[in-house]
């Protein structure tokens, strides 16, 4: 035998429980003048689907509050042209220079090497090509001269010891194909003077050292989930080993990039940032150790910086209000219809088992009595009903008389 505090404690938690059972199943008559059936596991697995939407909205709503629900993007276009760019509008900083593995210094160096920097205009007409180069001066770099590149960085690459390109009004754009082709070229050679003696030192230089022409320029990094600065400038930079062998061409193809970023979770507002950057650089080599000793081929490297007929976009978009209570909605509606068909299935498969048990246990009085099964529940009900009757007058009975 049960204690008479557990049993009540025991059915008030089931009848708690039913109530919470939002799946009963229908019925055509009344239990317990109840058209509809519920159960404690109904009660119970809907509880635990109210918890479960309590965690997934809280989980939900922290990303959604910390923007860590982000999308992003990265489309690569092939245009049939070169777009214009302009290095001195797009705040791109250009140095070049070089580097020894001995003590040799630059003015040393250049007293046998030419450098120049050349803005070559190419024109296609219908039976001839125009090529014409203006010459595009150069100093030794300064933090202003390198588009206020303000940054320890400047100082800890030396690169005051470097060249800055006065690179004003001019601007390259179209590819060799093209009408016309605009570019910037920069020719490392030897000194069309030299005699014998110097041509002998020259060569020594470059046994005794390992010489590189670097060219510094501003990159640009993006860090997708850095909420408030995404984007980056940063110096990087690209060498190439010069060599009395080998004559060396280097390609350098400038791409813009735009960036679109939608920092507001509540409306759709895209703000778009482009920037230059290197998008490819290639390096071509060609033996000239003969052609040099004849005095035949005087340049050693030359570097062709281009546009490039390339666009790269990079989208960064948070989720908006909608978006989340799409996804929320989506998770639990989605749990919601399962768990509905679930308790539906359960609750069925009780209410026929409780039908069939009240039956059985009620068979033997409805034989006894001799009346039809309708008859017989038809009476349970009656007098279930003249018990509250009775039971309400009676309190009322009992407040009359209390007055």
């Amino acid at each position: 035998m049960e204690p008479k505090p557990y049993k009540k404690f025991k059915s008030f938690f089931k009848a708690l429980f039913k109530r919470f059972d939002y799946f009963g199943v229908d019925l055509k008559f009344q239990i317990d003048n109840d058209s509809s059936y519920q159960s404690v596991f109904g009660g119970i697995a809907y509880s635990f689907f109210m918890i479960f939407s309590i965690v997934i909205f809280s989980i939900n709503f922290k990303e959604f509050v910390g923007r860590n629900n982000l999308k992003s993007t990265f489309t690569e276009e092939i245009l049939d042209s070169a777009p214009p760019i302009n290095f001195t509008d797009s705040k791109v900083p250009l140095a070049f220079g070089y580097r020894f593995s001995t003590n040799l210094t630059v003015e040393e160096f250049l007293t046998y090497i030419r450098v120049s920097v050349n803005f070559v205009e190419l024109v296609k007409l219908s039976n001839n090509t125009i090529r014409s180069k203006s010459t595009i001066n150069f100093t030794k770099c300064t933090p202003d001269l390198f588009y206020n590149y303000n940054d320890t960085q400047y100082h800890i690459l030396q690169l005051d010891s470097y060249f800055c390109m006065d690179l004003n009004k001019t601007e390259i754009k179209g590819i060799y194909t093209e009408q016309e082709f605009h570019y910037y070229e920069i020719t490392t050679e030897l000194k069309s003077n030299l005699n014998e003696e110097q041509i002998s030192k020259i060569k020594k230089i470059f046994n005794d050292n390992s010489i590189n022409l670097e060219i510094f320029y501003a990159d640009t990094s993006f860090s997708i989930y850095n909420y408030k600065n995404p984007k980056k400038k940063f110096i990087n930079s690209y060498f190439v080993k010069l060599s009395w062998e080998f004559y060396k061409a280097l390609n350098m193809d400038f791409i813009y990039l735009n960036f679109f970023s939608d920092d507001n979770i509540l409306l759709n507002i895209d703000n778009e940032e482009k920037s230059v950057i290197p998008y490819n650089l290639q390096e071509y080599n060609e033996f000239a150790g003969s052609n040099r000793e004849n005095k035949r081929l005087t340049n050693l490297s030359k570097i062709f910086i281009r546009s490039s007929n390339r666009l790269i976009t990079i989208k960064r978009v948070y989720q908006k209000v909608t978006e989340f209570i799409a996804d929320t909605s989506s998770i639990l509606s989605l749990t919601l219809i399962s768990l509905y068909f679930i308790i539906h299935e359960v609750n069925n498969f009780k209410a026929r088992k409780s039908i069939v048990k009240r039956f059985l246990q009620n068979k033997q009085k409805i034989t006894n009595k001799g009346i039809s099964n309708l008859e017989f529940f038809k009476r349970i009900a009656e007098k279930k009903s003249n018990n509250k009757s009775k039971n309400k007058f009676n309190l009322n009975y009992k407040s009359y008389r209390h007055k």
